[in-house]
């Protein structure tokens, strides 16, 4: 472990001197020292931008935490049609070898980054302001990402490689790690580890706040609209092109959905109120800004350029080489097919103009949302949208007001949770009547609608572990009693009494 977390990889090709498309795109790597990488502010740039590299690596975003492995043991696929390196792990065999091969790269790949987190963090804690060029909103805006960064891959691995606090578990996981290097582990319970995660968010949030959510003309730009969150950024006018691309940066969108996230995942007394509360102020941000909408279905609808529904995103990794990677997954009748996908419509019920149905399914059940289609997408559009792995959704920030408003016994928060859940699903085609609808009815459409949502980008095993109940995908009723938890490394488990 301590190994892993002394692991610092460094990118050498400072953002500022690349186009505004490629600052994610170098390849070439190389260590540098920290005194003179950190020595001018550009080297802090070229140091985030080798973290959000990381997290866009085939071991996290690229593939583990969105399309592959998360959403194979959340029961998303068709386990006859699983490519060759998946099909074991879809019976969950953690142990066997081959799966090991799969799981073991997500906590190593996992604490690389908090180890490059904390490296910079400890090397911009000290700094003075004013040796940035924008002064204490830049110096901020970077420690509150990396703080960001870090609260959030260490939830993540928490949601695999612990039990759900739904369990009430007992006994010392994993560490929480602040420090660089790092020289011992102390692990840390379910509880412990949510405060810290918390604790990183909350911090985050408000020093990433100055710079995503003040004056939009001079230093967020960069927010306004999808283009520029996720492309372009020579229209920016302050900061340049480090600056720009919040979309694959963890801005403060991201921070409060993800905060929101882990107090509902936590679920202690008001933890419920506080994810609705992180949850709200992110329906505000959205609904008092204009250029913030829901994906353009009619354009869905006739031209299909819009499978990655990047309007909706708060957070995404950024590969390259996304495609390619899909692409190489297949073999000889083997892919990503979906469960149910056009035989069982019990996920989908009658709502067959649903576009989660209608786009995201192909005719042979493999899911569009990942592989290049050209014939039916806008060139220009589809090479943008390729490169980036969401991690988290506008739409999770209704899922969690929804599920909260439901569970209140009030009967004015339940009319207001299918006002939000209305508009979620009349943005997604869908015409479920809610009017009548009980609220533990309520939930059950609720859930189903997430199971919908998360289709293929990793959220379905996370959802139904919180809520320690059976994985269901419109097909059948997945048993998940001792299934919860993946194993750590053989490496990790011979530090755990440090």
């Amino acid at each position: 472990m301590r190994k892993i977390l002394n692991k610092i990889i460094m990118f050498a090709v400072c953002a500022v001197l690349l186009s505004c498309n490629d600052w994610l795109d170098v390849d070439s790597s190389t260590n540098v020292k920290g005194e003179e990488l950190f020595s001018k502010p550009d080297g802090f740039y070229t140091a985030v931008n080798g973290v959000y590299r990381l997290l866009g690596d085939v071991s996290l975003y690229g593939e583990s935490l969105t399309w592959g492995l998360a959403s194979v043991i959340g029961n998303n696929y068709d386990e006859s049609k699983l490519p060759e390196k998946y099909a074991n792990l879809s019976n969950y065999a953690y142990d066997k070898n081959n799966n090991k091969a799969l799981i073991d790269p997500v906590w190593e790949s996992g604490y690389s980054v908090i180890a490059n987190c904390n490296y910079i963090i400890e090397n911009i804690e000290g700094r003075d302001s004013s040796f940035f060029p924008l002064k204490q909103i830049e110096k901020d805006m970077i420690l509150g990402e990396m703080l960001g960064v870090r609260a959030m891959m260490h939830f993540d691995l928490l949601r695999l490689f612990a039990p759900a606090p739904a369990t009430h578990p007992s006994g010392a996981w994993m560490p929480y790690v602040t420090t660089y290097p790092c020289h011992s582990t102390k692990h840390l319970t379910v509880d412990e580890m949510l405060e810290c995660i918390i604790r990183d968010l909350e911090q985050a949030k408000k020093l990433v706040a100055a710079h995503d959510t003040s004056t939009l003309d001079k230093y967020s730009a960069s927010m306004q609209t999808v283009n520029l969150r996720f492309y372009a950024t020579s229209t920016l006018t302050a900061g340049g092109n480090f600056f720009g691309m919040r979309g694959v940066r963890m801005n403060y969108c991201a921070v409060s959905g993800i905060l929101a996230r882990a107090y509902q995942y936590r679920n202690a007394p008001g933890d419920g109120e506080k994810a609705y509360r992180s949850a709200l102020d992110m329906y505000h941000f959205k609904k008092d800004r204009t250029w913030f909408k829901w994906t353009d279905w009619y354009t869905m609808e006739y031209g299909n350029k819009y499978i990655k529904m990047w309007d909706d995103i708060l957070f995404a990794g950024y590969n390259a080489k996304l495609y390619d990677i899909c692409a190489a997954t297949r073999n000889m009748g083997n892919y990503f097919c979906y469960k149910n996908y056009k035989g069982s419509k019990d996920l989908f019920g009658d709502e067959l103009s649903d576009f989660r149905y209608k786009k995201f399914i192909a005719a042979d059940g493999s899911s569009t949302r990942w592989e290049k289609n050209p014939d039916k997408s806008d060139a220009t559009i589809e090479k943008n949208q390729g490169p980036l792995a969401p991690v988290i959704r506008m739409s999770e920030v209704y899922y969690i007001m929804c599920e909260y408003l439901a569970g209140t016994e009030n009967e004015a928060d339940l009319k207001q949770a299918k006002v939000f859940l209305k508009e979620l699903k009349t943005a997604r085609g869908s015409t479920t009547a809610l009017d009548n609808l009980t609220a533990k009815d309520f939930l059950e459409v609720l859930y189903n609608d997430m199971t919908r949502e998360f289709m293929s980008e990793g959220q379905t095993f996370f959802l139904y572990k919180r809520l320690n109940r059976p994985i269901y995908n419109g097909e059948q009723l997945k048993d998940m009693s001792r299934r919860w938890v993946l194993p750590r490394p053989y490496s990790e488990d011979a530090y755990s009494n440090l």
